[in-house]
Formats: structure tokens, sequence, C-alpha cells
């Protein structure tokens, strides 16, 4: 036992006077270690005192809370259609009137399709932009997506019924005798050239065969406006005798964009997004063993709605990279108004304004019989615009890839826009019978249609803050564990530096930050370095 001891105390005494010479005789390297370690310390003391001296609210729960959006204001429309949005949406038992007036431009733009579009630049005559619009309506079940957009339906059922219907009837019985007189014309001019060729008389003989080639037969398809549940196929049928374009109606998108994945659909998509460009080149279908089809115009508007959770699944799906080919993006007006301000609410329709709104789509709907036609801007709105697309573009240098794939479409929205409220506003005013209008756009409309972008944007952010909802929330209780370890504050470089799970990557440590900056868990400071002070509770 002694011996034991006395090896110990021996040892303890060689450990001292090894300390001892350390420290008589420092490097330079435990110089600079020791001056650093000094210099964390105070930096750490001080960090500490400035949090201790910040007046510290009690933090907000980590929980699924997106950004709130306004509420829908009457001044984003024509006078003719917010009479009719708001009082509709009300009479809904107080539903969004986001719902109804995005449905009813959808609506608008689908009737104008690309008989009437604009030039918004005022030298470049190769950009036209035609008012095709994709519009998506996020929402639980019980906020009355349906109903609200079988509001802007009615309207064009209406057309159908009433101007439509009785056009498409007359418009057969012409193309009936229409094709008899061209059958037997055609005939009695095979017979003159047969004779002609049999006397050797080719030059007559070829001049009755251009005759012949020359003949056509009209088309009595009928003009629709609406198109729900179908196949591709079937919808480039419809664009045959449609090619001003048609309204594509599902109630749940969802179920649309799970039939897009199905094995053998792939192909569709490319046909979609080329629909939403309203091109006038025409669109040629070929396939083995069918005949061929082709379209004068692929013309497409969409509309429909969405849950959150479904649409939460669609975003998630567009960051792993399936689907990231922009179908997403072209649904451009896509609100996603606040929690449920539905109350029971029973109130007579306004027909009034009901009556007025449906004069505007009746004389909208005659424009498909009339040549196309461009408009551009006055002088003032070509300023304001001029004005606008230089400082979008200029934004756009400073987002990030998926805020510039949005953004990046909204001059073309921004130009769709300012046009259906002109020629909304031509349609109101236009008394007589045929339906005339300026082909000049005036500022009112376009400054009206930059309202709509700020709107659209609010909601924007809260559509792509619910697609990183689920990774911002993870990482934030990532780091809201691990506060008590950072001793009362911390870098970026520090948090970098322990390498814990879920906040590896600097995409996650920047979610989980500011969370819980945005929640009160932790400030930002900038001195004396940039650094980030803990709430007392949580060091």
């Amino acid at each position: 036992m002694r011996r034991v001891i006395k090896k110990l105390m021996s040892i303890s005494t060689s450990q001292a006077v090894e300390q001892t010479s350390s420290k008589s005789h420092p490097s330079d390297n435990s110089e600079r270690n020791t001056e650093e370690q000094i210099q964390v310390v105070k930096n750490h003391r001080q960090q500490m005192h400035v949090g201790a001296s910040l007046n510290w609210e009690k933090p907000k729960a980590l929980q699924d809370e997106l950004p709130t959006v306004p509420e829908f204001q009457p001044e984003l429309l024509p006078n003719v259609m917010s009479e009719v949005v708001m009082s509709e949406a009300r009479r809904m038992d107080n539903a969004p009137a986001d719902y109804v007036a995005v449905s009813n431009l959808v609506c608008l733009a689908s009737i104008i399709g690309n008989t009437v579009g604009i030039k918004p630049k005022r030298n470049d005559s190769g950009w036209i932009v035609y008012p095709t619009l994709w519009g998506m309506i996020v929402g639980s079940p019980s906020m009355k997506k349906t109903p609200t957009m079988e509001i802007a339906m009615k309207f064009l059922s209406r057309c159908q019924t009433a101007y439509l219907d009785p056009l498409n009837r007359e418009k057969a019985e012409q193309a009936e005798i229409h094709n008899k007189v061209t059958e037997q014309t055609k005939e009695d001019l095979q017979k003159k050239a047969k004779q002609a060729f049999n006397e050797g008389d080719i030059e007559l003989a070829d001049k009755l065969a251009r005759e012949i080639s020359q003949l056509e037969v009209k088309s009595g398809s009928p003009r629709s406006l609406i198109i729900n549940d179908a196949t591709i196929e079937a919808i480039i049928i419809r664009l045959v005798d449609n090619p001003n374009g048609i309204l594509f109606f599902r109630d749940e998108l969802s179920g649309w964009f799970a039939e897009l994945k199905k094995k053998g659909r792939e192909h569709e998509r490319a046909i979609y997004l080329q629909a939403f460009n309203a091109s006038k080149t025409p669109y040629i279908v070929e396939r083995v063993g069918r005949e061929n089809i082709t379209v004068p115009s692929l013309t497409l508007s969409i509309l429909g709605g969405i849950q959150p959770e479904k649409l939460k699944g669609l975003l998630a799906e567009k960051r792993s990279g399936d689907g990231d080919d922009g179908l997403s993006e072209r649904f451009q007006l896509i609100v996603y108004p606040d929690s449920n301000q539905c109350c029971y609410v029973d109130e007579s329709p306004n027909e009034e304004a009901i009556s007025a709104l449906y004069a505007v789509f009746l004389k909208l709907v005659t424009l498909a019989e009339k040549d196309s036609t461009i408009c551009e801007f006055d002088e003032e709105a070509q300023i304001v615009w001029n004005n606008w697309s230089t400082k979008h573009s200029e934004s756009l240098k400073h987002e990030s890839s998926e805020w510039q794939a949005a953004r990046g479409k909204h001059p073309a929205l921004l130009a769709k826009l300012a046009l259906i409220f002109h020629l909304v506003e031509e349609a109101e005013k236009c008394e007589g019978t045929a339906f005339s209008f300026s082909k000049v756009v005036r500022k009112h409309h376009l400054e009206r249609g930059m309202d709509w972008m700020s709107y659209l944007e609010l909601h924007l952010q809260k559509v792509m803050m619910l697609g990183t909802q689920e990774i911002a929330q993870n990482t934030a209780h990532a780091l809201l564990k691990n506060l008590s370890k950072l001793k009362g504050a911390f870098t970026k470089q520090q948090l970098a530096q322990k390498g814990w799970r879920g906040l590896k990557t600097p995409e996650e440590r920047e979610k989980a930050i500011s969370t819980l900056v945005a929640c009160g868990y932790i400030r930002e400071v900038a001195k004396p370095n940039k650094h980030f002070v803990i709430h007392p509770d949580f060091c």
C-alpha cells in the first residue's frame, strides 16, 4: 500500500514539475492559443450581457403557421364584375370573394381565347400575348370552392345555351346545304375534266382539276365553351372545332395531376404546356394506325380547386425534381385565402348586377366570329409598363430559382389582365348589338393589373411556404432542442461546426434560424460581431 502511495506521489510531483516548466517556458503556439481562448471568453461574456439586456417576451409555440393574406378588395375588379363577385360570395354564406373573382377571370379569358391579343412592347411585334389563364383555388372542403367556381361557370353555360347552341344549329344547316352543293359541283367538274382529258385538252383538264382542289367542305361541328373530365385525345379533337380555345374545368385538380403521372400518359404534360401559350401555329398529331389530326391553334384555359394537403404533396414532388417542368407555375391565378370565415347568410341574388355581367360575357363570346385583333398600350400606359418591366427584370436577378420560375411569367400575366379589364370595360360601354372595341389599352387597366400582381404575390408566398412548411418545422425543432448546448449565443459558423441532424446544410440552418427568430426563441445581434442570442429560458 505504501509503495502504491509513493508511486502516485511521484507521478503527481512529476506532472507538477512539467506544468511549472511549461508555464515558465511557454511556446509561441500556447501563447496564441491562450489569447484566443481569452478573447472567446470575452466575446461570449459580452454576448451574454447583450442577451440579458434584451427585453424578451414569451416565445410563440412552434406550429404550422402560414402568413396571412388580406381580404379581397372590390377595387381589384371593374365595377360590373366586383358587384357580382362581392354579392355572390356573401350570398354563399360569406365564402371567399377571391374564389369568385379568379373563377370569373379565367372564364372571361377562355371565351376571349386567341381572338384578341396584346403587344406589350412598343417595338417588338414578335411578342403577342393572348389571355389564356390557369386558375387554382386552394382551400379546405368546407370553404365552398365548387359553388363559388360554378357562379362563373353559369355565365359560360348561359352563353352556350342562349347564343352558341342556336348559332351551332344554324351553322350545321348551312354546312349541310353547302356541302351538298359542293359535292354536286365536284362531280360535275370531275366529269368535265375526264371528258377534256379524253379529248386531249390537257390544259382544260388541269384547270378543272385545280378548281376541284379549291372546293372546301364546311365543318358542321358545334362550338363549345367547356370541357370537363376528358383525355388529352378528346381535348385535342374538341380543339379542332374550337381554334379560339375552350375552358378545361376540373372540380378537383389533384385527380388531374394524378392522371398525368400514370404510365403511358407522360406525353400529355407537354401538350398542356404548349396549350397555355395559345400559339397560332398549327399543332399536328400523328399516330401510327390513326388518322392525323391538325389543331389550328392549341389554346386552353384551366380552372379547378385543390385542398392544401394535396397541394403540399405536389409542391414536395416539384422540389424533388419530379414534375419540375413549369406546369405548376402556369397556374398563375392561385389563391389561398385565410381560414374559413363562412357564416349563415340568406340574401336574394343581385339580379341587376348579374344581368349586367352576363351582357359582358355575351358580347365577348361573339369575338370568335370576327378576325383576330391585336391591341396596344396608349402612350401613358406604355411608360408605366416600361418602368414596371424594368424594375421587375432587375428584381428577378436577386430571387431564388424557385421564385424566378414563378415570377418570370408575371409580365405576360400582367399584360393579359390589363387586356381582359380593357375588353370588359369596352363590352360594358357598348350599347349596340354588334360588339366593337378600341384597340388601345389605357393606363388604369394596367394599374389595376399591377394591383393584382401585388395581391397574387402574397398568395404565392403563402403557397410556397406551404410547400416548405414541413421542412422548416423539422429544422426549427432540431435547433430548438439543441439551444441549451450553445451557451447563450452562437454564430452561423459555430452552428455549422456542430453537424447536428437536421441542421447539416446551409439551407436547413437558414430555415431553422429564421423560424426561431420569427417565434422569439433567438434574436440577431450585430455587435461585437453578427451572432444570435438565445432566449434566457432556453439557455
